[in-house]
């Protein structure tokens, strides 16, 4: 079927449209962006909101580019904006604690999740970071299991990623040695046994005295999640006694 003949408002049984399957399938190259360029202009000409439209999962096209690490796709959307002007806007869905935002780029999916959220679980690296280049992008925000991106990035191990982020100004939660309070970043890494990056976190708001002086809570706090199963006791020790 030619581009001419595509029903650029038709979904599938996952209510994804076509740009959602652009998204996904077009690869980083310049024919196939110029392919999404075409489409995006056709999908515009029949509804204006057709690049902030979701899927039953509550997922534009740029979580699903986010998820297949699609980064030009994502530049190509984001040099769309001037597209988008003009559209209705809802004041809940462009604020996020009172931070006024662009609906497409921070829109949230059913779990709570930005496309930057989704990027930072897949550790895509290239998206993360196409991301983080488009104005207005909210770097902070809590889904629904009040996870932020470099709450999410942390917890997998994702070092390239949490870097990208504390880059862009991502606000990791305080981390007190003696009063360890919530979960935080630093406890997301060491549930999933990645000590050496809960170390460098730990490190960004402790001197080296603090943390020597403070040596003993800390084998507390890791041998908590040790308890569980989760943390390689000699990967603990060393940490500890590099600290």
């Amino acid at each position: 079927t030619s581009k001419g003949n595509l029903d650029m408002l038709q979904t599938d049984e996952n209510k994804q449209t076509v740009l959602h399957y652009a998204a996904r399938s077009l690869h980083d190259n310049a024919e196939n962006i110029s392919v999404l360029a075409q489409l995006t202009d056709l999908s515009l000409r029949e509804d204006k909101l057709s690049l902030s439209r979701v899927d039953k999962h509550g997922q534009t096209m740029l979580h699903v580019a986010a998820y297949h690490d699609r980064h030009s796709v994502i530049r190509f959307i984001a040099t769309s904006t001037d597209k988008l002007e003009g559209q209705p806007t809802n004041s809940k869905e462009n604020t996020i604690d009172g931070y006024t935002v662009s609906t497409w780029i921070n829109k949230i999916d059913a779990k709570g999740h930005t496309a930057l959220h989704v990027a930072a679980l897949q550790n895509n690296f290239q998206a993360a970071k196409a991301l983080l280049q488009v104005p207005n992008v909210y770097v902070n925000h809590s889904g629904n299991d009040g996870w932020t991106p470099l709450k999410c990035a942390a917890q997998r191990g994702h070092v390239g990623i949490v870097r990208l982020l504390l880059e862009a100004r991502a606000t990791p939660t305080p981390v007190s040695l003696s009063d360890p309070g919530g979960f935080n970043e630093v406890d997301a890494c060491l549930q999933s046994g990645h000590v050496e990056l809960a170390r460098m976190m730990l490190a960004m708001q402790h001197n080296q005295m603090d943390l020597e002086r403070e040596v003993g809570r800390l084998e507390d706090r890791l041998s908590r999640y040790e308890r569980g199963g989760t943390v390689d006791r000699g990967a603990c020790s060393s940490v500890c006694t590099v600290m």
